[in-house]
């Protein structure tokens, strides 16, 4: 067996962006499921400590370790391995920490001239919905796009979705590109008790589930409208959703949803939980009679996987990556269309679909898989 392949790993626990955390674990999770042999060494350098503990603890991956650099008050010491680092690339208050590569690079503040970056692309949301995005940002996606292009890079897409995207905005690009669907993996959960949750955040017995971060891309209102044309008929379907209640680029977003719910009468049938933890969230989504997608844009939905893994059924929005993401125990229907949406959930209401089990294993096993064959790809390179 060959020295194992050095992952260096960023991770950090952002409520603001949860699902690129999520990604990590899952990753980290998926990759553990390996034979052995194939196991990378993964080298995380976390904001914190702490963050790096919870990581360990949750993973129980045997070759990992952190790459934060232990603080030494010895300015002799300092002053030589920084000429260490400078003239030999070794770093002596952490040696054997050098990583073969690292992963996710996906900001536009890292260092082009380093040929070992596996970059990340979720998506390409700048390009389709830019009336979500400031000027600046959207300058900013695309210059940073433009350079990864433009040279011999290594390129993760989510999806064939993203990939055919990217292709198709840069298609002189001279990057070498990889597509890993990621596959999510669950904290236990079940021992959680569903009518504890119902005291707790005054739930209904009955209702459907939206579990997104509200970014307004996310499609909340589409969902809210499907419930009020429902109620003027007479049908009173409730709602939950869960997820931070923030949007950076629009700080009204949150509040103007809750403002339709008033203006509407709609406070009995919807229930705004706020970011919650991860294991209430599942159980909660478990006991939901559905879960509701209704993005306008994904690079790959967490949501969906997680539907695929617990057994429930879904009603997604009728994006291209969404049709590519799930075939079974699903029903779509356009963004834009809440009186689709209406007559879809009040048929479920008359007559729920049975769900088809799915053997997800399988998915998470595929995950890790694929992700060591583009490391063994990239590096039969050199």
């Amino acid at each position: 067996m060959g020295a194992r392949i050095k992952l260096g790993i960023f991770y950090s626990y952002d409520e603001n962006w949860i699902g690129g955390s999520y990604y990590i674990q899952n990753l980290i999770l998926s990759l553990n499921l390996l034979e052995d042999n194939k196991k990378p060494e993964l080298i995380i350098f976390s904001n914190s400590e702490e963050n790096y503990n919870y990581l360990s603890s949750l993973t129980n991956y045997p070759y990992l370790s952190s790459g934060l650099k232990k603080i030494t008050n010895n300015l002799f010491v300092r002053i030589i391995n920084k000429i260490s680092i400078k003239i030999f690339n070794v770093d002596l208050l952490n040696p054997g920490k050098k990583p073969d590569y690292f992963f996710p690079i996906n900001h536009p503040s890292i260092n082009f001239e380093f040929n070992k970056n596996i970059f990340w692309i979720p998506d390409l949301q700048e390009k389709y919905l830019q009336h979500f995005f400031s000027k600046e940002e959207i300058n900013t996606r695309n210059e940073f796009h433009k350079q990864i292009a433009c040279k011999e890079n290594y390129v993760l897409f989510s999806s064939l979705d993203a990939l055919n995207s990217f292709n198709h905005f840069y298609s002189n690009s001279n990057s070498k590109k990889f597509v890993v669907p990621f596959a999510v993996h669950h904290p236990s959960y079940k021992e959680i008790d569903m009518d504890d949750l119902i005291l707790k955040f005054s739930l209904p017995n009955h209702y459907f589930f939206s579990p997104n971060q509200f970014w307004v891309h996310k499609n909340h209102i589409v969902l809210l409208k499907a419930i009020k044309l429902l109620k003027d008929k007479g049908t009173l379907i409730n709602i939950v959703f869960s997820g931070k209640e923030f949007d950076f680029r629009n700080k009204d977003y949150t509040n103007d949803l809750k403002q339709y719910v008033v203006e509407n009468e709609l406070q009995n049938q919807v229930v705004f939980l706020g970011f919650i933890d991860r294991k209430e969230q599942l159980k909660i989504m478990e006991n939901s009679f559905a879960v509701i997608q209704p993005s306008k844009f994904e690079g790959w939905s967490s949501v969906i996987e997680d539907c695929k893994l617990i057994g429930k059924y879904v009603f997604a929005s009728s994006l291209p990556v969404h049709l590519e993401q799930i075939k079974n125990n699903v029903e779509f229907f356009d963004a834009d269309n809440f009186e689709e949406l209406s007559q879809k959930l009040n048929s479920f209401l008359i007559n729920p679909k049975s769900v088809s089990k799915l053997n997800y294993i399988e998915n998470q096993v595929n995950f890790g898989e694929k992700f060591y064959e583009m490391l063994e790809s990239i590096k039969s390179t050199y």
